[in-house]
């Protein structure tokens, strides 16, 4: 799976972070900030996008989690840490972390689960309450 991530760095895939060096347990990547400053509905259209790029080149990134949603300058979703091992417990799918299943079906999950994470957190900050 991380052979399939390397090859769409070297295609330039927008939704991957530009990787500039690795050495033994660092990585040197583009500067990203965090996503959570975007509006709920570009925020959660460019998860999206970005979750529907990878399953369509056959990776699933087993840890969509806020953390893992950055964006560049421009507003651009940046996922990182694809294909991590199992997910995180509260975001990932139980049979993604529990049976190791690598898949889409419960990833979209994941999705869901983020997006409305994202509505959510921007709901109670609202003035509203």
């Amino acid at each position: 799976m991380l052979r399939d991530v390397e090859a769409m760095r070297a295609l330039g895939a927008k939704y991957l972070p530009e990787m500039y060096e690795t050495g033994d347990g660092w990585t040197a990547m583009e500067f990203l900030e965090p996503a959570e400053e975007l509006p709920p509905a570009r925020y959660i259209l460019g998860v999206a996008r970005a979750v529907e790029f990878l399953h369509r080149n056959g990776v699933v990134h087993r840890d969509l989690k806020p953390q893992n949603v950055l964006m560049r300058k421009d507003g651009t979703i940046v996922l990182i840490d694809i294909a991590s091992e199992g997910g995180t417990r509260g975001f990932a799918a139980p049979e993604q972390w529990r049976e190791r299943i690598v898949s889409t079906a419960p990833e979209e999950r994941s999705a869901d689960d983020l997006e409305y994470e994202r509505i959510m957190r921007d709901a109670m900050d609202a003035d509203s309450f």
